[in-house]
């Protein structure tokens, strides 16, 4: 755990080099019902096992571009409060059948009480990000993968939760045809916060932002209302990006538990518009 967090504020204090094609992965909407996708230090506070698909399908011209992500995390809790996470992640953005970008990680996160109600986590993935382009002529065929990896530190209670992320930490180079692609560190800031306001409703907040080094940054502010932990809908804006409305459903099984979700990105508010369409679906199944 100690080893983890001095390795967060390394990376952290290291400054950025500007350089040209720079590249970086797609981000989900509805990364608020899997944040490990943002912050590799996030650990679960229930469960011994959790399985998260995401998928997201652009629309109109861009329909040809997809997401995937993937991830299994299993817990291993302590009576003492501490938490052992392991998680493999898995991702790939393809553009048509032509061009695809997967990456795949093994990821280490520790929890640990300090307080009755507040805990502190920390953790990092290792793993590759690839980059695979194949067209009918051998002209066009080229692939690279790079080593790759994230770090991150997050402070939760069961009110809040927040954190913050090195992603890309390497900023390792590839050539898969003639240019150079960086994949450059980028920083992730995350918080979120839950007020139960009737003993069946409850309403959460969450906020993020993105730093880039040649890019606008990417802010994200959106809430939604929760019934009973089992009925979630709500909507979010991203800052020069468009805005997103999700929904959401808890199917109880036994003892275990699905997770549905549905969102819509819209080019509402978006200076791309075309861009911005999509659909995102997420399922998960929680076993306690």
């Amino acid at each position: 755990m100690r080893l983890i967090i001095t390795y967060c504020l390394i990376v952290f204090s290291l400054s950025l080099q500007a350089q040209d094609s720079d590249l970086y992965p797609d981000l989900f909407s509805s990364f608020i019902f899997n944040p490990s996708l943002i912050n590799p230090g996030y650990v679960s506070d229930e469960g011994v096992l959790d399985l998260i698909g995401n998928y997201k399908q652009r629309t109109g011209p861009f329909s040809a571009i997809a997401t995937y992500a993937f991830t299994a995390t299993g817990y291993r809790r302590q009576d003492n409060g501490v938490v052992h996470t392991g998680r493999v992640f898995m991702f790939n953005e393809a553009e048509g059948p032509y061009i695809s970008r997967p990456r795949a990680y093994l990821n280490y996160a520790n929890r640990m009480p300090l307080a009755e109600d507040l805990f502190l986590s920390a953790g990092l993935a290792l793993g590759f990000a690839g980059n695979t382009y194949s067209a009918p002529t051998v002209s066009g065929v080229g692939s690279s993968f790079v080593p790759d990896g994230h770090v991150g530190i997050m402070l939760s209670s069961s009110k809040f939760s927040g954190g913050v992320s090195a992603m890309q930490i390497f900023n390792t180079e590839a050539s898969p045809l003639a240019g150079v692609l960086t994949y450059r560190r980028y920083f992730n800031l995350f918080f979120s916060a839950q007020h139960e306001f009737t003993p069946d409703w409850a309403v959460k907040g969450f906020l993020t932002y993105s730093h880039y080094r040649e890019l606008d940054p990417a802010s994200d502010v959106g809430f939604f209302l929760n019934y009973k932990d089992l009925i979630s809908f709500g909507s979010s804006y991203r800052y020069l990006r468009g805005s997103a409305i999700f929904f959401s459903v808890n199917i109880p099984q036994a003892e275990n538990n699905i997770l549905l979700s549905f969102a819509y990105n819209s080019p509402l508010f978006s200076s791309r518009p075309l861009w911005q369409n999509s659909l995102e679906i997420t399922l998960g199944y929680l076993f306690r």
